[in-house]
């Protein structure tokens, strides 16, 4: 599965999630993290090599003296986050060994918004029966296939994601630099607080999470920032009172992020916020055997903007909806203008 992350003069990649929203463009994005700097108390450590494969080759020059290792204090207690603080944390708590967990990167009072729902954490609810296999394709890499027929509304899997965090972490803004070199900036300090998160992981969810795609090698992102954009699904209302892109996550699933794309998806998944996990259901009927897809993109603007913003992923979407557009973009354009009106009667 491949999903955008964060916009840059270099790159055009489209938001998080099933229903993306427009990224703050470079000026945006330094007046929200100059806001945030000035909120967020700001902590130096330093900090080791990542474990993984890196290129700085492909990270845009940032003068020296700004290349400190700037962190957010790491708090995680037990009961709660920190106020002022990013928050570091593993959700749910207290799973049995082997369980499913998450790492969680949050601005402060998210992790509340878990602990004060009750009765969190609930087990996950899994299908009685399997329902897909992941296997290799020839010209799409590694997908998800169903192995039984699916009706319309189906259950196909449940999963708790490998990493939950937030789309930017607050970075301060210098006015001698150039937008772009503000923005790589950013990316830099997001990719250090990812790192937290990824040093927390089992050994078996680190290599799940490298293991996924990376569309953004090319583009000033570091490899776990491009992993994250490529693969990650929007997750918002965990931040009460902040809406739009500032309130919204990002989630990232070791199956549910294989998805391939389709203009013409037959599969749609939820978030579950007592059990902390995804559920995937099948929106329409799919036949054994056939591919499982999901939508990266707005599915009723026209074939030409759906493949624009499929750019940053390095393909050509060939579904029938792209394949048959004068057919399919005015049938899509009328279900994009259709507004029902709802008469209450007393």
């Amino acid at each position: 599965m491949k999903r955008g992350f964060l916009k840059t003069s270099k790159t055009q990649a489209r938001p998080l999630g099933p229903v993306p929203a427009p990224q703050p463009d470079s000026k945006t994005w330094a007046s929200i993290s100059t806001f945030l700097s000035a909120k967020f108390k700001l902590v130096r450590t330093v900090f080791s090599r990542p474990e993984y494969e890196t290129n700085d080759s492909t990270i845009l020059a940032v003068p020296e003296g700004l290349k400190e290792k700037i962190r957010y204090q790491e708090c995680d207690p037990h009961g709660g986050s920190t106020p002022d603080c990013m928050t570091f944390t593993t959700l749910p708590n207290g799973m049995e060994p082997g369980e499913p967990v998450t790492e969680c990167f949050f601005f402060p009072g998210s992790k509340e918004v878990f602990m004060n729902l009750r009765g969190f954490p609930q087990p996950m609810v899994h299908p009685s029966t399997p329902a897909f296999r992941m296997a290799a394709t020839p010209d799409k890499g590694t997908a998800l296939f169903s192995t039984r027929k699916l009706k319309a509304g189906d259950h196909i899997l449940t999963e708790r994601p490998l990493f939950v965090g937030a789309r930017g972490a607050p970075t301060e803004y210098h006015a001698n630099l150039t937008r772009e070199q503000n923005t790589q900036y950013a990316l830099n300090t997001l990719e250090q607080h990812f790192e937290i998160s990824f040093k927390r992981m089992s050994t078996e969810s680190k290599e799940a999470f490298m293991a996924l795609a990376n569309s953004h090698k090319e583009d000033g992102s570091g490899p776990l920032v491009g992993v994250v954009r490529t693969n990650g699904l929007r997750l918002s209302g965990l931040r009460p009172g902040v809406k739009g892109d500032m309130g919204s996550y990002t989630a990232v699933c070791k199956d549910i992020s294989r998805l391939n794309h389709s203009c013409s998806p037959n599969t749609s998944a939820r978030f579950d916020m007592l059990s902390f996990s995804y559920q995937l259901f099948a929106v329409h009927d799919i036949a054994k055997g056939e591919e499982l897809t999901y939508q990266y993109t707005p599915i009723n603007c026209s074939a030409a903007e759906r493949n624009k913003a499929l750019v940053p992923y390095g393909f050509v979407c060939a579904c029938t909806a792209c394949t048959n557009a004068p057919t399919s973009d005015p049938r899509r354009a009328a279900i994009e203008a259709f507004r029902p009106v709802v008469t209450e009667w007393v």
